[in-house]
């Protein structure tokens, strides 16, 4: 598993980690090239969606064009335990209405009325607030991209799950991966390193296909 957004100090949909510093382009690249000459070229690499842009940082052009053409698969779970992770996770919820002048501040801004119904929300139940955000703002924020990447030809099955806690998400996704291997994936990304550096190698294109904007996996949300 690589975890990119950690390594660009950012995470989608994350309130708290956008006032973070990011680290320099090098750091990144340089901690992107150890990960990767430390993985198994005999196995996929999983990696967690995430756009070729995130904030000041870009991916590699080599890695973008690898993720661009990996198999995709959605994970899915019920919005209530992605609500109650959400919570767990993500530190800004501890003051609600900071969170929410947060979110308005957001690009694109949510819907006027949208924002209006989560003020309301903010009498009541913070579990409702969360949902309504995902469901009402960052969900369609991202269902474009994520309904174009599922139809490639060597999208996978999705990953549907009732439990997002980290013991009970491997057990599931150990047993999905086993019935439903990737017929493509990093390893011969992982193989041409050089590339992160500079422009993919003439050779490094022809393997992994021409270079796509958007993200991304081996598998698309297995980090979110």
């Amino acid at each position: 598993m690589l975890n990119v957004e950690a390594l660009m100090v950012r995470r989608r949909g994350s309130i708290a980690c956008r006032s973070a510093q990011q680290p320099s382009q090098a750091w990144l690249e340089s901690q992107l090239l150890q990960r990767l000459r430390a993985v198994d070229p005999r196995r996929p690499v999983w990696v967690g969606d995430v756009d070729a842009q995130v904030g000041e940082l870009q991916l590699p052009g080599s890695m973008a064009d690898a993720l661009g053409s990996a198999p995709t698969a959605a994970l899915e779970a019920p919005i209530e335990e992605r609500a109650s992770r959400w919570m767990e996770d993500e530190p800004a919820w501890a003051s609600p209405p900071t969170a929410l002048d947060a979110l308005v501040s957001l690009q694109p801004a949510p819907d006027l009325r949208i924002v209006e119904r989560w003020k309301g929300l903010l009498l009541g139940s913070l579990a409702d607030l969360v949902a309504s955000v995902l469901t009402e703002y960052l969900d369609p924020l991202h269902a474009t991209s994520t309904a174009q990447r599922m139809r490639r030809p060597n999208s996978l099955a999705p990953l549907s799950v009732d439990s997002l806690m980290p013991e009970r998400l491997a057990h599931a996704v150990r047993a999905w991966a086993t019935h439903r291997r990737p017929r493509g994936d990093l390893a011969s990304f992982s193989a041409d390193i050089r590339p992160l550096t500079g422009k993919p190698t003439p050779s490094a294109r022809n393997r992994t296909g021409h270079r796509s904007q958007g993200p991304l996996v081996a598998s698309e949300s297995i980090a979110s």
